[in-house]
């Protein structure tokens, strides 16, 4: 697979942005107030990212037309946190019917 020429493509990519902590205690700002509607990309969200949130995302927020190994097989998956996030992420991605390790890339942080 080429991710250079997928890459090249805007209209392969989605981007989605699960943006949480923001309020922790003691924190100097409170960045709640850039998470609203038209301030960001329309698929950012104040929230956790959930497994169903994950599944929705390999197959591109649409419904699979010749089935999940099928339609995946040129997905590429780029997961960016603090390690025991991007491990069970990493994990989940890569048990996907259609999925491959090779194809879930990993960035751990902290």
């Amino acid at each position: 697979m080429d991710l250079v020429a997928a890459i090249a493509d805007p209209t392969n990519i989605t981007l989605s942005l699960f943006l949480t902590g923001a309020t922790a205690e003691g924190a100097a700002t409170d960045d709640r107030g850039i998470i609203e509607h038209g301030k960001l990309p329309n698929r950012t969200f104040g929230r956790r990212v959930t497994e169903a949130d994950l599944v929705r995302a390999i197959d591109g927020y649409r419904t699979p037309v010749f089935g999940t190994k099928h339609d995946r097989q040129g997905t590429v998956c780029y997961v960016c946190g603090p390690p025991r996030m991007t491990d069970e992420i990493v994990g989940f991605l890569s048990k996907q019917e259609g999925m491959s390790e090779e194809r879930v890339l990993c960035e751990k942080w902290w």
